[in-house]
């Protein structure tokens, strides 16, 4: 523990990580879950993960489900492990077998979710989804003068700044324009901060016009930042066996900004491995699925990308190799 996570808020997020990690280790020791508790949704499910080596062998770990709190979590033998890691699943890294014993592998996309033009300056995009792209002068001067009326300690900006629009030769202004006013105004502080975001709030109460989106509104949250929050997901038009999903930020109470998008990820079963080259999407099964990244205790106060079983395994994966490494450091000292 260093100094710097005794800054507001650092070290109580350093604490519950670190007594998160020491149950998820007692649940490795004793085979049983404490920090997940919805038995009818984990039986029966399978989670193997690929993990290559040093010098290029592949190990296949897996983390079974046995009832609703029991698990079993192990490494294969080369004899169970070859059909997983054979010439047909070269790049098979997560596999998943659901209760009904469909194998479907799982993989990250180099793709992103949709970013919002606030912080991507997107504004094409932000422009497609809102309700109104522009504002007359006329409304604009209208928003002023409303404001002027009711934050008295703002007026005499304000009317300045109708006068400057009162000499701009657009009778409407886009987003884009109004984006360049604003800049204008920060340049030149003929606006505080303040005044601009008072601003915005009334384009958008009057107008429906959104410059910058704000997490804490609802509507804002719904209509501009769904890519980005919460679980999402859906079917590729192409192939209506193959899932797309992301793991956005949670957007109930968001009070912070959204510092990236997020990645897509590829659910898709495995023909290979599956009976008769079973290709059909499970929607019961694949609605579990997604309910087994709506936990927190892998990422704080986030939701997990992945099933969180896979953070067992990583942890049972990396507990195996420290005893690989004690091994080897005795071998070597009993020389």
């Amino acid at each position: 523990m260093t100094i710097d996570t005794f800054r507001e808020g650092a070290l109580k997020s350093t604490l519950i990580n670190s007594l998160k990690e020491l149950i998820i280790k007692k649940d490795l020791k004793g085979r049983k879950l404490s920090l997940y508790h919805s038995p009818d949704s984990m039986k029966g499910w399978e989670f193997y993960q690929v993990v290559k080596g040093v010098y290029g062998a592949k190990a296949v770990y897996l983390f079974k489900m046995i009832n609703g709190i029991e698990f079993e979590v192990r490494r294969l033998d080369l004899q169970e492990s070859s059909k997983f890691i054979g010439s047909d699943n070269t790049d098979l890294q997560y596999l998943i077998k659901t209760p009904a014993n469909t194998f479907y592998n799982l993989n990250r996309k180099n793709i992103f979710t949709l970013p919002n033009a606030e912080l991507f300056n997107d504004l094409n995009e932000m422009i497609s989804h809102q309700n109104c792209s522009s504002v007359t002068k006329e409304e604009l001067k209208w928003a002023l003068n409303d404001l002027s009326k009711n934050h008295p300690n703002y007026r005499t900006k304000y009317q300045d700044l109708i006068s400057i629009i009162n000499k701009r030769e657009l009778d409407s202004f886009s987003i884009n324009d109004l984006k360049d006013e604003f800049d204008f105004m920060k340049k030149n502080k003929i606006l505080s901060p303040i005044a601009i975001n008072l601003l915005l709030d009334e384009l958008y109460e009057q107008y429906g016009l959104v410059l910058k989106v704000k997490p804490k509104i609802k509507d804002h949250v719904q209509k501009y930042l769904s890519g980005l929050t919460d679980i999402n997901y859906f079917f590729d038009k192409d192939d209506q066996d193959v899932i797309y999903y992301n793991v956005g930020t949670i957007s109930k109470n968001m009070n912070m900004s959204i510092a990236k998008a997020s990645h897509i990820w590829q659910l898709q079963p495995n023909t290979k491995l599956n009976e008769r080259g079973f290709a059909t999407i499970e929607t019961e099964n694949i609605l579990k699925f997604l309910q087994l990244m709506r936990v927190n205790f892998v990422r704080f106060h986030q939701l997990t990308v992945i099933p969180f079983p896979f953070k067992y395994l990583r942890e049972f994966i990396q507990l195996e190799e420290k005893k690989k490494l004690i091994k080897k450091d005795v071998t070597n000292l009993l020389k």
